[in-house]
């Protein structure tokens, strides 16, 4: 091969070398253009500023269905008025038509209608509709491009989430009736004992309950400001009138201190022993107790064929048409055929006889409204739920002390 054809070789070589590096180049720029066209996920909350100088907060959009292009969404808000230094803060639910680039997996709102707004902290009517009007006219234009593929990811992980939730276990748990004073005592599984180190005594330490061994083998069960003995952790438990080994009587003090310590509402109570002296009962296994004050005595709901218990603090109805009984506990209904069964049954909240969604508001038992299915307290229920807890809390004067056991 000749100088000539050499030097030709190179500088083809050189040019095409040329070439590719333009190509790269313009590649990167087209990659960078499409980068910044993309949603950015972290840009949230988004501001609206309205024209008497309220700011407007609204964080990442948390849909709840998307359908052809309308998106269904709920929002979290920060309401800060004029002159204020709080913001307060509520939510607000709405349905937007979208138009969606799935080339630059981006969608954005074209229209927007807030179908419901929820801020506790303002009550004037007025100003809830200043910022409805707020929301529908300028946060189209102030969300910009939203990421689709956030969307569908949260769309994905609450339908996984209702999976979850629709296998949870609604097994009832053991019920218990009774018609005086009682005390139920929980204990997680067997009793297991540790020692403690300031009573410097064995302890049943899988229950909430205090209940000491002593060392000559009895069991003392420290409930509603009284001391009751056994031969057991798990009873039956008998009181002692105050016939204690002086060792217990003394963690006795050094109980009640700790519980005025933890909490000023015990100081009070604590101070005054109660005279009520109630029976133990005592569960391994997850259980219920319900009570009345003596005989039940039923009163019948205006414009049902309900009764409520009414010498009783917990939520028991009879229904009349189908003679059984249902009973709201930890916000899940059961029901049974005799209040003195095992045989207790979970009932859905949509499944109770229709009659529990016409308890008239105001009347004694409309607290079970938000726990029966369909009702406008059962929907506000769920709107409350949405809406932000907030603290404000003192960086430089709050501390904390964590212990762990």
């Amino acid at each position: 091969m000749n100088l000539s054809t050499k030097f030709l070789n190179r500088k083809r070589f050189y040019m095409k070398m040329k070439l590719l590096t333009i190509k790269c180049f313009l590649l990167s720029v087209t990659l960078l253009a499409f980068g910044f066209s993309r949603a950015d996920d972290t840009d949230w909350p988004k501001v609206i500023s309205t024209s008497n100088g309220t700011q407007i907060k609204v964080y990442e959009p948390e849909p709840e269905s998307f359908k052809g292009n309308t998106l269904m969404f709920r929002s979290a808000i920060s309401v800060l008025s004029n002159g204020s230094n709080d913001p307060v803060f509520g939510a607000f639910w709405a349905t937007a038509k979208v138009q969606t680039d799935r080339d630059n997996r981006t969608l954005v709102i074209n229209t927007l209608d807030v179908t419901s707004i929820r801020i506790p902290a303002i009550e004037g009517q007025d100003t809830i509709d200043y910022i409805d009007d707020a929301l529908e006219t300028q946060f189209p234009q102030s969300a910009g491009p939203i990421s689709l593929d956030a969307i569908v990811a949260t769309l994905n992980q609450n339908q996984q989430e209702i999976k979850i939730s629709n296998g949870i276990s609604n097994k009832p748990p053991r019920v218990m009736f009774v018609t005086r004073p009682t005390m139920l005592v929980l204990i997680d599984g067997d009793p297991k004992l540790q020692n403690n180190k300031d009573l410097k005594m064995d302890m049943v330490v899988n229950t909430p309950f205090t209940i000491i061994k002593y060392s000559d083998g009895q069991y003392y069960l420290y409930g509603q400001k009284h001391w009751f003995v056994s031969n057991a952790a798990t009873g039956p438990y008998q009181y002692t009138n105050g016939q204690v080994p002086p060792p217990i009587q003394s963690a006795g003090s050094l109980i009640a201190s700790k519980q005025q310590a933890n909490n000023a509402d015990n100081v009070r109570s604590s101070t005054s022993p109660t005279t009520i002296i109630p029976d133990i009962i005592v569960s391994t296994v997850p259980a219920e107790l319900i009570q009345s004050n003596g005989e039940p005595n039923f009163t019948p709901i205006e414009g049902t064929n309900l009764l409520y218990m009414s010498n009783s603090d917990n939520d028991i109805f009879m229904d009349e048409n189908s003679q059984q009984y249902f009973v709201l506990i930890s916000g899940r209904w059961f029901q049974t055929k005799n209040l003195n069964s095992d045989n207790w049954v979970y009932i859905a909240a949509d499944q109770l006889p229709a009659d529990f969604a016409k308890i008239p508001p105001g009347s004694p038992k409309d607290n079970v409204l938000a726990s029966v299915a369909g009702t406008d307290a059962a929907k506000d229920a769920v709107m409350d739920a949405e809406i932000p807890q907030t603290a404000k809390v003192d960086r430089n004067s709050t501390t904390t002390t964590v212990t762990y056991d």
